[in-house]
């Protein structure tokens, strides 16, 4: 997850729109209607990649490595940042200081990256169930259980009504709560 984050954002990226508005706008209408200073900044960017990719990627092509990804016998040119294993351009990811990644790491980054996600998401759930922040300690998550128990118990005296009512909100107190444990137990770990 760090790994596809620090490769995405390693560095003040081109302006995307400018340089795509120059290319559609190269291929649909003359050279004049596309801005200088667009064309240089795309040429500028084109140059520094270039060249980086130059130093970078000649020792892989000079060693004749081919590319590791199954079922592909292409020469390799680029040495993924994740797992350092060889791969032709068509296998993967290249950022703007020609760094790669490979489509295995970051199919795995991506997935644990959406894993962590719905972590989150479940621990802002329960929290929200509990009635507490984002932010709340784990003290806090037993102490706000406690309390909630005691007030939701489907002991005391009560109508009927009332003791279903109670019944389901503690289903939800303790589900909520049982989330939390777990996670805590598993940072804990």
């Amino acid at each position: 997850m760090g790994i596809l984050d620090d490769f995405l954002d390693s560095a003040e990226g081109p302006p995307w729109g400018d340089i795509a508005a120059a290319f559609v706008g190269g291929l649909g209408a003359s050279r004049s209607a596309v801005s200088k200073s667009i064309m240089n900044t795309v040429l500028q960017w084109g140059a520094h990649l270039t060249k980086r990719a130059m130093t970078q990627w000649v020792t892989v092509v000079e060693s004749g490595a081919e590319c590791h990804f199954p079922e592909c016998s292409t020469g390799a040119i680029a040495t993924c940042v994740c797992c350092k294993k060889h791969f032709c351009l068509g296998h993967v990811l290249i950022n703007y200081h020609a760094e790669a990644i490979c489509e295995l790491c970051a199919q795995s980054a991506v997935r644990a990256r959406a894993a962590v996600s719905s972590e989150e998401e479940r621990r802002r759930a329960a929290l929200k169930v509990l009635g507490l922040d984002d932010d709340a300690s784990w003290e806090e998550v037993r102490t706000r259980y406690r309390q909630l128990v005691v007030k939701h118990n489907a002991d005391r005296p009560q109508s009927a009504a009332r003791r279903k009512k109670n019944t389901e909100r503690l289903k939800a107190i303790n589900a909520a709560y049982e989330t939390l444990r777990q996670q805590q137990e598993s940072r804990a770990a």
